[in-house]
């Protein structure tokens, strides 16, 4: 027999095991690690509420909904009849229209090329990153369509507009944007009937 071999035939017969130091307890008493426990999820409501649809009915089952900020124009909207959408569009209103600019904004305004939509103006947002970064320039962007979809500028006739916004204007509160932008397109309507 081997050294080994020896060491090993020692132990089985004078009783000596490896496995001496183990527990002989079952691990079967512990709780299960995956169930929550008497104090957890205390969040959760009590009582259980229905499971979310899915499938082609959840999709029939969602209504549109939509909310009117204020009671000046409920139910208006700002759709794609309300953008000017092409550079075509953008430089035809550069070109041809009238100019009033402010620290903040400079607006221009030209006759519609197609008329449409006669009785509605259009509008084009201009907000480069020197007004700041792309939060800011998604604030501006927001205010100065909510500024459109409320005024009356956007019925004052088959007008398109152009809103470049300038450095510093992301800081202005809403109102302060709606008094400036409507002093400019003011201007601009009165330059017009003269």
């Amino acid at each position: 027999m081997t050294d080994r071999g020896a060491d090993l035939s020692h132990h089985l017969r004078d009783g000596i095991s490896d496995e001496a130091n183990f527990s002989a307890e079952s691990n079967s008493a512990k709780a299960d690690p995956r169930l929550p426990g008497p104090h957890e999820d205390e969040g959760w409501p009590r009582h259980p509420q229905a499971a979310a649809r899915e499938g082609p009915e959840a999709a029939r089952s969602h209504r549109r909904v939509e909310v009117a900020v204020g009671s000046e124009s409920p139910g208006r909207t700002f759709g794609r009849v309300d953008r000017l959408r092409s550079s075509r569009e953008f430089q035809h209103v550069s070109r041809r229209g009238q100019r009033a600019s402010s620290s903040g904004f400079v607006v221009i305004a030209a006759p519609r090329r197609d008329q449409t939509h006669a009785g509605r103006g259009r509008i084009g947002l201009t907000v480069s990153r020197r007004v700041g970064g792309a939060v800011d320039r998604n604030r501006v962007k927001r205010r100065l369509r909510e500024w459109f979809r409320r005024s009356a500028t956007r019925t004052a006739g088959a007008i398109d507009w152009v809103v470049i916004a300038r450095p510093g204007v992301a800081m202005l509160p809403s109102e302060a944007v709606a008094a400036e932008l409507d002093g400019l397109c003011g201007r601009l309507l009165a330059e017009a009937s003269s």
